[in-house]
């Protein structure tokens, strides 16, 4: 038995497979506060964050493994969002990049605003993507010109830039980079069935669903990690069960993994408790 669980989410586990279980479940569904679902699953708080932290280095390996080189990409969208840790003392940015046409979360990283974590972003979705996307899009933070022009030199870009007067949006400006001009990217999306206009919609959307289903991402929470290790881990849970576990009716009942080519069954908890890393994460 010790040798089967080696290597696995299962190994060194105190508490019962079925409590470890609906403790990922929990998280992973919008959970809300470790010490509620701890009372609510008689244990404590402490072997509910082991068991996130855990969950979550385990689904960031396994979703490197098994992405490699395998997410057919046609159009690539890039955004952030802004949360705290800490109980609001600290900012930090979720840095996101989606397919578009399979709506697979294709990048993921956790940290501060600025060109070194997007560059642990564009790393990492190239190391999933099979060839080159058609065309990527972005909201006009700085730093990406420079960042898609490096990592993704030959694939037609385009920022979307919203102008707000306080909270009401006045006007939205895009601009297109070359090697590429608003009609070729137009006809891209087009073509992709993803819309008529360069836009960011899809990311946006997506990043409304996490920060839904994420109690610690919601605007108004009481419910802050204190590390920003331990944010990521719990987001690296959730976007693991979001690629390969919940179907989405949009998908006609699949899940963006296997909308995107990358896994040919939908995952269950179980397989991913015995799944096993081959392969460790470069930072």
């Amino acid at each position: 038995t010790f040798g089967l669980k080696k290597g696995t989410a299962m190994e060194g586990l105190k508490d019962g497979r079925e409590k470890f279980l609906e403790t990922a479940a929990f998280f992973a569904t919008g959970g809300t506060k470790a010490g509620k679902i701890a009372e609510f699953l008689h244990t404590c708080p402490s072997r509910i964050f082991y068991a996130v932290n855990k969950l979550g280095n385990i689904c960031e390996k396994l979703t490197a493994e098994i992405c490699r080189g395998k997410v057919n990409a046609s159009v690539l969208q890039f955004d952030e969002i802004k949360t705290f840790c800490k109980k609001k003392a600290d900012e930090a940015w979720v840095w996101t990049c989606v397919e578009a046409g399979s709506k697979f979360w294709v990048g993921l990283q956790v940290g501060s605003h600025d060109g070194k974590v997007g560059k642990a972003l564009m790393r990492e979705v190239k190391h999933s993507i099979a060839g080159l996307p058609l065309a990527i899009t972005s909201d006009a933070l700085g730093c990406y010109l420079n960042l898609i022009r490096s990592w993704f030199r030959k694939v037609p870009y385009a920022q979307v830039q919203k102008i707000y007067e306080g909270k009401k949006l006045v006007e939205i400006k895009t601009e297109a980079f070359k090697p590429a001009g608003f009609m070729e990217i137009e006809k891209v999306m087009a073509s992709c069935g993803l819309g008529s206009s360069i836009n960011t919609s899809f990311v946006e959307r997506h990043n409304k669903t996490i920060r839904r289903e994420n109690a610690c991402l919601q605007r108004k929470t009481d419910s802050t990690n204190k590390k920003v290790e331990a944010l990521s881990a719990r987001l690296q849970l959730y976007r693991f069960y979001y690629n390969f576990i919940r179907r989405q009716k949009g998908l006609n009942g699949l899940t963006p993994a296997q909308a995107a080519g990358v896994s040919k069954k939908r995952w269950t908890w179980q397989d991913l408790f015995w799944a096993r890393p081959a392969i460790t994460n470069r930072r």
